[in-house]
């Protein structure tokens, strides 16, 4: 027991931990606050996303138990298999482990119920003006044409649009499962600690400062929050729409789902609509940030992940090419800001 409570003291009462505490209640409080103001539903709890997070925790540490076994079975090959993989898994299932990971577990529920409360507030702080310059600015930045008008004479086919959708919604996987890696990693713990405050950066920046200050909607809504003015996209989404008659268009369903949930304003677990910058294309190039600090196959298959990202974002509709540009301006500094960060605090 004396172990076990010395273990607690040690992964908990950190730093770090402190810190990403102290973002999560300043967070919160600036949100509450503004709940307040413009009278918006807030949900500042751990049971909005806690059921996903729960199912999500889960599967993690069976696919880990499930990779560790066939890893062993398959490239090791000891002659006493039960005992090798028993004695193999309790390396990992440690106190340490448990006690490092526990903080974010129940801290990271609460921030995303807080920044799910924001996003849905942004088109009421700021309603949705932004789309008709970006636009503009897009055809001006691609040469006269907009940035699905030059990539649909090599995407515009129904099974690599049923690729990129069956991708771009790997991201949601993808998130959950880079999230759980560094939560439970103990190896490096600076890099881990860089990357859950760019995280929080990221999400806070990004995710709501500048969503509300370029408050937008995306192109496949231009022509449902701007009905009076002709909408340059309308090409696009006509066209995914009868793919999506032929195959799957897995985003379609995505995109109706939030803008019932705008309409009804009704803040759901996934909900709120902004365009500028973009998340997933921000939090894709997070990853291959810290992809970066590991070995080949991380870094090969988080750039690939990323351009599939970006690509994605602009053919399916979701986002302006330059959402994705600014994103990743914005994530540069978010990361390197953080390392310092973490590299000042540890000195």
């Amino acid at each position: 027991m004396g172990k076990i409570i010395q273990s607690a003291k040690e992964n908990v009462l950190t730093k770090f931990n402190a810190i990403f505490l102290g973002i999560v209640i300043v967070f919160g409080s600036v949100i509450w606050s503004l709940t307040q103001v413009y009278d918006a539903p807030a949900f500042f709890t751990t049971s909005f996303y806690s059921k996903a997070l729960h199912w999500a925790t889960l599967f993690f540490v069976l696919l880990f138990v499930a990779y560790r076994i066939f890893y062993i079975m398959i490239v090791k090959r000891p002659r006493r298999l039960t005992l090798t993989i028993f004695e193999d898994l309790k390396t990992y299932f440690t106190w340490q482990r448990f006690f490092t990971a526990l903080p974010m577990l129940l801290l990271i529920p609460i921030f995303f119920s807080l920044f799910t409360t924001a996003k849905n507030m942004i088109p009421v702080i700021n309603p949705f003006s932004w789309d008709p310059f970006f636009a503009e600015m897009e055809a001006w930045m691609h040469f006269g044409k907009q940035p699905w008008e030059w990539l649909q004479p090599i995407l515009g086919y129904a099974v690599v649009t049923m690729v990129i959708s069956f991708f771009y919604k790997l991201w949601f996987v993808t998130k959950f499962f880079v999230m759980y890696w560094q939560t439970f990693s103990v190896k490096n713990p600076a890099l881990r600690e860089q990357f859950f405050i760019s995280l929080l950066g990221i999400w806070i920046v990004n995710g709501v400062i500048l969503a509300t200050l370029l408050s937008s909607a995306g192109p496949c809504y231009y022509g449902l929050a701007y009905p009076d003015l002709e909408n340059p996209f309308q090409g696009l989404m006509t066209y995914l729409y009868s793919t999506d008659n032929l195959t799957a268009v897995f985003d379609l369903q995505a995109q109706e789902f939030l803008w019932q949930a705008y309409q009804g304003n009704a803040p759901v677990p996934f909900s709120g609509i902004s365009a500028m910058p973009s998340m997933h294309v921000s939090l894709a190039f997070l990853f291959v940030l810290l992809a970066w600090r590991y070995g080949t196959f991380a870094k090969t298959f988080f750039v690939y992940f990323f351009i599939f990202t970006m690509i994605g974002s602009v053919h399916l509709g979701w986002h302006y090419a330059a959402d994705g540009y600014l994103s990743i301006l914005t994530t540069i500094p978010i990361w390197y800001g953080a390392g310092w960060l973490v590299r000042k605090y540890r000195s």
